[in-house]
């Protein structure tokens, strides 16, 4: 499961753990560059709460789900197109656009799926 999904999913933050797990999936171009500190400081939260984030999202420290958040972005940039799956296609969509998006969702899939796969 994905770290955004993971933060979004619990309902067990405290009112100081919140802020801290909506800043950090919603901002991925600023976490390369804030340390805990800087990231406790952007989502007005103290270190402990951070780290407590940390651990109930399942990984031993800040470090760990900071690396964790940077290779999901980099793995979401790079295996998927501007086409939302959920919502691919608008109202003005003509049959060759809706025929064209699912055509590059099926290949997306396919790519993604390929790409997981450990021999």
């Amino acid at each position: 499961m994905l770290v955004r999904q993971k933060s979004e999913e619990q309902n067990n933050f405290s009112a100081n753990g919140k802020p801290a797990a909506d800043f950090l999936p919603a901002h991925p171009e600023d976490i390369d560059q804030l340390n805990i500190t800087g990231i406790s400081k952007a989502a007005f939260t103290s270190l402990s709460t951070t780290v407590r984030l940390s651990s109930k999202l399942g990984f031993a420290g800040y470090k760990e789900l900071k690396k964790a958040l940077l290779d999901e972005d980099t793995y979401l940039r790079s295996h998927f197109t501007k086409i939302d799956p959920n919502i691919p296609f608008i109202k003005q969509d003509s049959f060759k656009d809706i025929r064209d998006k699912t055509a590059v969702l099926l290949v997306d899939a396919v790519n993604d799926t390929a790409s997981l796969i450990d021999h």
